[in-house]
């Protein structure tokens, strides 16, 4: 609920934003519309990339799914994360849904699912890498305080070291996969006094086939997945610098060492926030450190607008229109099927 509230408030300080700066944001939008061919051709190549590296990173975890394929459950589940307070169960129902539907096997859903997860929480991290190598390499005057990028850093190397060395006991070693499994199966009547429609688990059993099923993923898909991931990472992590230089920001007002910097804070607070896709909280901050790394007012806010026009507003229509694609597919399936279903029958002579 506090969740909620909190959306709502952000929400309509963010619109009492906009109505105040109105002037700012109209002379960034003639800013905006003064791009050049070229510097529209490369924020378009931009969009392309990061939709398609979106989509390739879905269909690695997902062998024998096809490439557009990948790209709408990816687009689908974005646009719901967006729009949805707290929207981890909508999208993952999204995504077993499209799946689902796609006749993926139910343990294949699971896995993706789980290996979905487990890459945005590594992209997470890596970022928070990033950003404390290219913060304390002595481009933070201005920015922000060079004493925490040591410890983000610190803290990063630690949860990435720890999370490999998990997972790689745990696809090694079924000893511990068991213990884990056998640890939570004890938990589960006390899971179900509050979730009564919880069905009937036999982890132990499921963790067998999960692990199983993640390390012929990985052993015969892990150079796949792991290209498609870091293409991903790559793209995210470049397209802010296409957006500001496409907005007249040049390398001597705000470096391409600053504007990873920069951009790599703001995405790390808006990925806690509690707001759908981060609304607010990547512009207010966006405006404010881009300002002070010496970018002017105007250039800024056209820099913010080209780079949430890519990675906010493209993704939400474009994962509304993949979604509303596989309503009508299946659909239109479920008609062609039904007819089919009576073509045995034989009318019955009606009394009288």
């Amino acid at each position: 609920m506090w969740r909620r509230l909190v959306a709502v408030a952000v929400l309509l300080v963010y619109a009492a934003a906009l109505v105040l700066h109105r002037d700012e944001l109209a002379s960034a939008l003639e800013l905006g519309g003064s791009l050049s061919a070229l510097e529209a051709a490369a924020l378009g190549a931009a969009a392309v990339l990061l939709v398609l590296t979106a989509g390739l990173t879905t269909r690695a975890v997902t062998p024998g799914l096809s490439g557009r394929q990948g790209v709408m459950v990816h687009q689908a589940t974005t646009a719901a994360t967006y729009t949805v307070v707290a929207s981890g169960p909508t999208s993952v129902g999204i995504r077993v849904a499209m799946l689902h539907g796609w006749g993926v096997d139910p343990h294949r859903i699971g896995l993706t699912v789980v290996a979905l997860n487990v890459l945005g929480a590594y992209k997470l991290w890596i970022s928070v890498l990033v950003v404390a190598v290219v913060g304390s390499a002595g481009v933070t005057e201005g920015v922000a305080d060079a004493r925490i990028f040591p410890l983000a850093g610190a803290v990063a190397v630690v949860v990435l070291g720890a999370s490999s060395a998990l997972w790689w006991l745990l696809l090694r070693h079924p000893t511990l996969a068991d213990a884990l499994a056998l640890r939570a199966q004890r938990l589960l009547p006390r899971l179900r006094r509050r979730i009564r429609r919880l069905p009937e688990l036999d982890l132990p059993a499921l963790a067998v086939r999960l692990r199983g099923d993640a390390r012929a993923l990985v052993q015969g898909h892990g150079w796949a997945i792991g290209g498609a991931a870091v293409l991903e990472l790559a793209v995210l992590i470049l397209l802010p610098v296409v957006a500001v230089r496409a907005a007249g920001i040049d390398a001597a007002a705000v470096s391409t060492a600053e504007v990873v910097l920069v951009f790599g804070l703001v995405r790390l607070a808006a990925a806690f926030s509690p707001v759908p896709g981060g609304i607010g909280v990547t512009e207010l901050g966006l405006s404010v450190l881009l300002v002070r790394a010496g970018a002017t007012e105007p250039a800024a806010v056209a820099a913010i607008v080209a780079f949430r026009a890519v990675t906010f507003l493209l993704p939400l229509l474009l994962g509304t229109a993949c979604f509303a694609c596989w309503r009508w597919s299946r659909r239109r399936s479920r008609t062609a099927v039904a007819p089919t279903g009576t073509a045995g029958l034989v009318a019955l002579p009606t009394a009288g």
